[in-house]
C-alpha cells in the first residue's frame, strides 16, 4: 500500500483497496475439515488471480479475508472488478454454497495508510452483516477526514 500511496502521489491516479470475506467460512472448516477449507482457499485466490491485472496485488487478510490492491482504479472500475469476482465465485463449480462479501475503499488524494487500511476493514464488517454482496465505501479525500458513504447492489 505504501508503494502504491507513492505511485499515486506521482499519477494522481485513484488507487482502490477491495477487501474481499469468505461468507460462512468458519462453517466450511466446521462442516467439511479444514483441508476442504483449504481447498476454498486455493480455488477462490485462483480466481481472484485470473481477474486481477498484472499491476494488481493479492494477499490473503486474516483467515478467510482476502485484500487486493486496484492502482490506477477509481470507484467505478472496482465496482465492476468486485462484481465480476463475485459472480464467478457464486458460479464456481462448488460442492456447496459458496458466496463472497465484497467492500470497495477508492482513494484519490493522498492519505494515511493506516487509515485507509482501517475504513476498509471496518467497511467490510458492515458488507459481512449482508452476505454475498459487493458494495463501495465512498471515495476517500482529505478534507473529508476520511468519511464515505456506502452504497450496496443486490
Amino acid at each position: 500500500m505504501n508503494y502504491e500511496m507513492e505511485k499515486m502521489k506521482r499519477t494522481k491516479s485513484p488507487l482502490s483497496l477491495a477487501l474481499i470475506d469468505i461468507d460462512n467460512f468458519k462453517h466450511i472448516n466446521d462442516t467439511y475439515g479444514h483441508l476442504e477449507g483449504d481447498r476454498v482457499l486455493v480455488q477462490l485466490a485462483g480466481i481472484f488471480k485470473a481477474q486481477a491485472r498484472s499491476g494488481d496485488t493479492i494477499v490473503r487478510w486474516g483467515g478467510e479475508e482476502f485484500a487486493i490492491i486496484l492502482p490506477e482504479t477509481d470507484k467505478n472500475g472496482a465496482m465492476a472488478f468486485a462484481e465480476r469476482v463475485r459472480g464467478l465465485v457464486e458460479d464456481s463449480d462448488w460442492k456447496y454454497i459458496v458466496t463472497v462479501s465484497v467492500r470497495i475503499t477508492t482513494v484519490c488524494q493522498e492519505c494515511d495508510v493506516e487509515n485507509i487500511m482501517s475504513i476498509a476493514d471496518k467497511a467490510l464488517y458492515k458488507a459481512k452483516e449482508r452476505k454475498k454482496h459487493s458494495s463501495i465505501f465512498g471515495t476517500i479525500a482529505i478534507e473529508e477526514e476520511l468519511t464515505g458513504s456506502s452504497f450496496i447492489l443486490n
